[in-house]
């Protein structure tokens, strides 16, 4: 097919720092590791319950907060992308806005993409031509 999948995720910030007049990119840091600080709200609110409990917090912009997605190798295009991974918390409808995580999907040379890199903690399989999921 020539693609080549990625995971994403969304997570709107302020950037600060490219404007100094001698920006620090993180060559002093620790693990020597660059960076663009990030600062401001953190565009999340609490989320509380039907008991009235906080259970953590909820991104506050459009989703999909994250997404699997086939580049084109080729072209460069997208050739498509779907929301990855479901928020438990909203209703039953309205849960797949994708739920990032970490790691990277296997592909396969029979056309199917797995991927468990998602915080809502499932195995999920992808039509690699497509994007469809086909189970979860």
């Amino acid at each position: 097919l020539g693609y080549m999948l990625v995971n994403t995720r969304d997570r709107p910030g302020l950037l600060t720092g490219w404007m100094d007049e001698n920006p620090n990119y993180g060559a002093d840091t620790p693990d020597h590791v660059a960076y663009i600080r990030v600062s401001g709200p953190p565009f999340v609110a609490p989320y509380i319950d039907d008991s009235g409990e906080q259970r953590g917090f909820l991104r506050c912009f459009k989703p999909p907060w994250a997404e699997l997605l086939a580049v084109d190798v080729q072209s460069g295009e997208i050739a498509w992308e779907v929301p990855l991974g479901i928020e438990e918390r909203l209703p039953e409808n309205k849960q797949r806005v994708g739920n990032h995580g970490v790691g990277g999907p296997m592909v396969t040379a029979g056309g199917l993409t797995f991927i468990g890199a998602t915080r809502d903690r499932r195995f999920r399989a992808f039509d690699t031509r497509t994007g469809e999921e086909l189970w979860s």
